[in-house]
């Protein structure tokens, strides 16, 4: 009888040591993104006015890191499956001149990055096109600091 316990106990501890493998390996939001730094914004996209379906068809990820004076880097991430036309575009709020990328892409629109925005807002507008429907938002002097 003892050394059943004991198998079972080693099964266990081996479930328990593959589990904790599999959490080990699971990217993070930080590690899948093409911005460096930490996010610190996340931003559902609309449809005529009305919050698009929990992220499902996008939504704005501003990032941001201390080099470079400050930089914040943004871009739009299409959730459905697919090609999608795609538009992200970001200022320094105040200033004309904005990065901008725009295309049909799979995941995701930029990244655009935005540097010396310590002390600075942001502002950012993006949009995602999926079955004829424009999902989009506007952020108006966000992030400052």
């Amino acid at each position: 009888m003892r050394p059943r316990v004991i198998r079972l106990g080693s099964l266990a501890l081996g479930t328990l040591f593959v589990a904790s493998s599999l959490v080990a390996v699971a990217p993070s939001a930080e590690a899948a993104s093409p911005c460096p730094g930490k996010r610190v914004g996340l931003y559902q996209l609309y449809a005529g006015g009305e919050v698009a379906d929990h992220f499902k068809h996008g939504q704005i990820e501003v990032w941001y890191s201390s080099a470079k004076g400050g930089t914040n880097c943004v871009l739009v991430r299409d959730n459905t499956p697919g090609k999608h036309k795609m538009m992200v575009e970001a200022s320094i709020s105040g200033r004309s001149s904005a990065g901008k990328d725009s295309g049909t892409y799979n995941y995701y629109a930029g990244p655009i990055r935005l540097t010396k925005t310590n002390g600075k807002c942001i502002s950012v507008y993006a949009e995602v096109k999926s079955d004829g429907i424009s999902y989009r938002r506007a952020l108006n002097k966000k992030h400052c600091g």
